[in-house]
């Protein structure tokens, strides 16, 4: 069975409502590229049993799927309630503490005793996700006093957030690394942080990784207002960034995030870092079966804006239709993607940043001539990924086919815009290789006979020394 083909990728979170295997089936077919793991919520075991079934699905199917292992961080949370949600009112005192009681509408509990630490007068605390506001009037040893400033109900389990605030305590928290020891005998390939303050919790996690042999990707979860004050060392030193739009609209004010989206992505793009945009995408389906328009408006703009991948979190983790959802998202992503040509390039060449001028300059030229001469598919053999983000940062109009024998390049490449990533064997001799990517290609059904296609080769591919471009008519 062949697996639905897009150019914007699509991370599914897998939850309650998809772990079954016919669902999972299903998701993959249908064209999820990545399927991402909440550690957040779950026992580890249960996501390593769902991984192992989800990595046998798609084998057997010959479909590449992605894992991401998304790590909880130090999320401060509301403890445990006397009823289901209390409510509190505009002006009422309300503390916080880290003693272990039930909470009431006079104060509650909170699971980090370090962040109550780092609270001083005046600051401001948000409660249930953003929903309630209050102000720090006093401080004691190990309770926080309170005015509400803007009242609402409160409910057991929920964030609480301090978004002046640099937190000193470890963005990485010991429970992390738990998970990553998980993730790494499992072998994921991307590996989510979350809360990211500055460019050394990225580099803390990618010493892990590398000290336990993983090749995994690291991505940077900009959700903390304090993260702009380091976002461009932050992105540097990520091999992926996710522009986080929850915790992020509670940090910020609502109607900035659009702003800090848009120069979220511009940055990404303009390194050549992979862009995911994530958070309430098509929320309305957790319950509906249809998206409102301006879900479909959110979507489209944030493909024109530069990003690289969407995520679906509730809306497949436990929403009612995960199916359908991903194939909403799928028909507005390839409807827009239609679209593009009509819009102005979201980087070229002059825009960009880097190193090796020669290989940027070459990737131009290649997408120029595969427009010129309407190219059904650009094919890249490559055992170095970052040989083709620049193709994938250029939006080519063609198909991007990139051809790798090394299975840590291949399920990277998942995540580039516009990639189709294929795994063989071995390459041989330049004029064979050259000759494989026509059999390649027509065997993934992505050309057929009177196609051309260019084929382009640059001096980091890891395979040859040389810099070459042809193109090809299929036979």
């Amino acid at each position: 069975m062949q697996q639905y083909w897009n150019k914007t990728k699509v991370i599914c979170t897998i939850g309650p409502s998809c772990i079954k295997p016919g669902i999972l089936k299903k998701m993959i077919l249908s064209g999820m590229d990545v399927a991402r793991f909440n550690f957040s919520h779950g026992a580890i075991e249960d996501h390593i049993s769902t991984i192992n079934t989800l990595k046998s699905i798609a084998e057997k199917l010959k479909s590449p799927v992605g894992i991401l292992q998304d790590l909880p961080g130090p999320k401060i949370r509301i403890g445990l309630l006397s009823e289901d949600f209390i409510e509190i009112k505009k002006g009422q005192k309300f503390f916080l503490t880290t003693n272990d009681i039930i909470g009431t509408q006079t104060g509650v509990s909170l699971n980090n005793p370090l962040f109550l630490n780092e609270l001083s007068k005046n600051n401001i605390v948000y409660l249930n996700d953003g929903l309630v506001k209050l102000i720090v009037t006093a401080k004691n040893k190990n309770k926080i006093m309170c005015e509400v400033l803007i009242g609402g109900m409160i409910f057991p389990k929920k964030g609480v957030s301090c978004p002046d605030k640099v937190l000193s305590f470890p963005t990485v928290t010991d429970y992390d690394l738990k998970c990553l020891e998980f993730g790494v005998q499992s072998e994921v390939d991307f590996v989510a942080v979350s809360f990211v303050q500055r460019a050394e919790d990225i580099l803390t996690v990618k010493k892990y990784l590398k000290k336990k042999g993983s090749f995994a990707f690291v991505i940077a979860k900009i959700e903390r207002k304090v993260a702009f004050e380091d976002i461009d060392r932050i992105i540097e030193v990520s091999d992926g960034v996710m522009v986080a739009r929850g915790d992020l609209g509670i940090e910020t004010s609502l109607e900035d995030v659009p702003f800090l989206q848009k120069k979220i992505i511009g940055k990404c793009n303009k390194i050549g870092r992979p862009v995911i945009t994530a958070t309430q995408m098509l929320e309305s389906m957790v319950n509906n079966p249809q998206p409102t328009r301006a879900e479909v408006t959110d979507i489209a703009n944030a493909i024109i804006d530069g990003t690289d991948a969407l995520m679906l979190s509730e809306e497949t983790a436990v929403g009612r239709y995960p199916v359908k959802t991903l194939q909403v998202m799928l028909n507005i992503a390839a409807k827009t993607e239609d679209e593009l040509k009509f819009f102005p390039k979201r980087i070229t060449f002059s825009d960009a940043q880097i190193d090796h001028n020669l290989i940027g300059a070459f990737s131009q030229a290649t997408v120029n001539v595969a427009n010129y001469t309407h190219a059904k598919v650009i094919v890249v053999p490559t055992d170095n990924q970052d040989s083709i983000s620049w193709l994938s940062r250029l939006h080519p109009h063609s198909s991007i086919v990139a051809i790798t024998t090394k299975e840590n390049v291949f399920k990277k490449m998942i995540l580039l815009w516009g990639v189709y990533p294929v795994m063989i064997d071995s390459f041989s001799d330049l004029g064979q290789t050259l000759s494989s990517c026509v059999r390649v290609v027509k065997s993934c059904g992505l050309a057929c006979s009177k196609d051309k296609i260019v084929i382009m080769l640059t001096e980091d591919n890891g395979l040859f020394a040389s810099n070459i471009m042809e193109v090809r008519t299929i036979s």
